[in-house]
Formats: structure tokens, C-alpha cells, sequence
């Protein structure tokens, strides 16, 4: 079975949609939204909610599939030059309806703060081949 090049939107909270163009890859139907960051115990963790919709797909070896990892990685700058990064994965249902992943992430090597950071959601079809990843501000409160 040949690759065929696929688009993934992606939604932010802010409501901006962005279509990138995605590597070679078998799922269809693919989005991710960013619905909220939330500061744990003082910055010790983040939890971080996105929603994913996916089609179900065929892998590379032929086998249906009906999930997709999901990672998510924040990036923060907390003082003038001095960046923290935490980054968790979850998993979601690839069925054509929205499904919330909930990750929590634990910062390295300081604690994340309130304020502005970079997120990545990167779904993962068959461990194999990575799309283009949704990149957003995001508020932590």
C-alpha cells in the first residue's frame, strides 16, 4: 500500500484554524484542538486537555488500527533566557468522533509558571510516521 500526503487542521482556543500539508501517512480525518493548561502544586505539573479526532486507518503492515498515541509537549520560558519543558502522552480513539485526552507533565528542569507557552500535540499513527505537529501559545492558569 503506497503513503498518500493528508491535511491535519488544527484549532486553537483562540478559535485560529491552521491547515498544514502532512507527511506521507494512512490516517484521514485528523485534528487536534488545545482546550486549556492548568498549573499543578505550585508549577510541579501541568494538566494539559486536548481534543483529537482521527479516522480509523491502516498501518504500515496492513492491520487496522483504532487508536493513535498523542504527545504533548510545553515549552515556557519561567525567567529572562531560562526555559522548562515537560512533555506526556496519552492516547485517543480513532473512530471519526472527538476524543479529550488529559495529560499531566512534569517540568525539567524548573517549575512551570502562569503565564505563555509554546505546546506541541503530535498524534503518532503506528509509532512510525509523525504528521506535522499542532505549535500554539497557550496560557497556563
Amino acid at each position: 500500500m503506497r503513503p498518500t500526503t493528508r491535511l491535519l487542521s488544527i484549532t486553537a482556543a483562540a478559535g485560529v484554524v491552521v491547515t498544514l500539508a502532512a507527511l506521507p501517512a494512512l490516517a484521514s480525518g485528523t485534528s487536534a484542538s488545545v482546550n486549556g493548561a492548568r498549573l499543578l502544586a505550585r508549577g510541579a505539573a501541568v494538566s494539559v486537555t486536548v481534543t483529537v479526532t482521527c479516522d480509523p486507518y491502516i498501518d504500515w503492515s496492513g492491520n487496522p488500527q483504532t487508536s493513535t498515541p498523542v504527545t504533548v509537549t510545553i515549552n515556557e520560558a519561567v525567567r529572562h533566557g531560562v526555559m522548562t519543558q515537560g512533555s506526556a502522552s496519552g492516547t485517543a480513539a480513532c473512530d471519526s468522533t472527538p476524543h479529550r485526552v488529559t495529560v499531566l507533565m512534569v517540568p525539567t528542569p524548573l517549575a512551570f509558571t502562569r503565564g505563555s507557552a509554546l505546546i506541541t500535540v503530535t498524534p503518532t499513527f503506528n509509532s512510525a510516521i509523525t504528521p506535522p505537529a499542532l505549535v500554539r501559545t497557550v496560557a497556563i492558569r
